[in-house]
């Protein structure tokens, strides 16, 4: 982020003063910063995406000024850390806590809490810090992973595409760096939905498991949930990308069906609850006649559907997605 625009954030943050005028803080990056305690926030993260680095209040403060000179994104294990102690330090920001807890994303929600943060003025240059990550962040629906081969290696990977493309991005950021070593770790994911980490894995898990059993038995133990791994979140967005909120819903709900049964069971997409009764009722045949009963003799006033016990008598059910309600008439096996 330029000075310009981090004087920006400062302006906005620190207020207007007693004459109205706007008072402008131009930030000295030489001068020691106010840093989120932290220790608390970097034992929140799974394991698995601290990867062998540690972190301190002077290291933190150091990465920050780096990034804010340089106009450089920080990492977003490091931004995550900020985010929590952002989240801690002042009051409960859903979209930044969420973020720092699960790794996902969404740009235009984390944006609107950093800029409601109430923010000491010290605090200012890891708002700016934050921004500038959410800044690189692809807003598009296409699902998509920061994906990172040891620490000094990583980088955006549009996964709503085949797997060739992917493996061209993958190589793409291996040819960048000289010190790209070890397994891709996603540490951050958007384009996903409502989906929660523990979501995915819990899906994946009832599809395969006797295969999933150990990396169950190592989450529910360590009580932290890492994205999963990005050949999943792959074959994952390839299905949001052919079904869109219809298969995040049915995910989120802990199933994870094939193509031609998910094809067979699904039965459209509701704007609300009322919407599918309304339409599983006049399939059903009583709506209609129903209604003229009631108009006839005027007994709207006596007369009420026990919608709730209808609901369970029907063949099928009903799951809410981020768009609208999506309805399958079973409950779609595994694949």
């Amino acid at each position: 982020m330029s000075g310009r625009a981090w004087r920006t954030i400062a302006r906005r943050t620190v207020g207007a003063g007693p004459y109205g005028e706007v008072m402008e803080y131009d930030p000295v990056l030489d001068r020691p910063l106010t840093v989120p305690v932290v220790e608390r926030c970097v034992e929140l993260l799974p394991d698995d995406d601290r990867a062998g680095r540690h972190w301190t209040q002077e290291s933190l403060a150091r990465a920050v000024e780096l990034a804010l000179v340089t106009d450089t994104p920080l990492d977003p294990t490091t931004c995550r850390i900020i985010a929590l102690g952002l989240t801690s330090a002042t009051k409960e920001i859903d979209a930044l806590r969420w973020f720092g807890l699960t790794g996902m994303v969404s740009a235009s929600s984390m944006r609107m809490s950093l800029e409601s943060v109430v923010a000491e003025l010290d605090v200012v240059p890891f708002v700016s810090a934050l921004l500038q990550f959410v800044d690189g962040v692809p807003e598009r629906d296409t699902p998509h992973v920061y994906a990172a081969l040891g620490p000094l290696a990583g980088g955006w990977v549009d996964l709503g595409r085949p797997e060739m493309a992917v493996v061209e991005d993958l190589r793409g950021i291996m040819s960048g760096s000289l010190a790209a070593a070890g397994t891709w770790r996603c540490l951050a994911a958007t384009g996903f939905g409502r989906l929660a980490p523990m979501h995915i894995e819990r899906a994946l898990f009832a599809r395969d498991p006797v295969g999933r059993r150990g990396r169950m038995d190592l989450l529910w133990t360590h009580g932290r949930v890492p994205l999963p791994p990005l050949w999943d979140l792959h074959h994952l967005a390839l299905r949001i990308m052919a079904h869109g909120d219809a298969f995040t819903a049915l995910v989120g709900a802990g199933r994870w069906p094939a193509e031609d049964q998910f094809a067979e069971s699904y039965i459209g997409a509701f704007g609300s609850v009322r919407d599918y009764r309304l339409w599983a009722a006049e399939r059903a045949g009583w709506l209609t006649p129903l209604m003229s009963l009631l108009a006839e003799f005027d007994l709207y006033d006596i007369v009420s559907v026990d919608w709730v016990g209808f609901d369970r008598s029907l063949d099928s059910a009903l799951l809410e997605g981020d768009r609208s309600f999506h309805a399958f008439r079973r409950p779609p096996a595994h694949d």
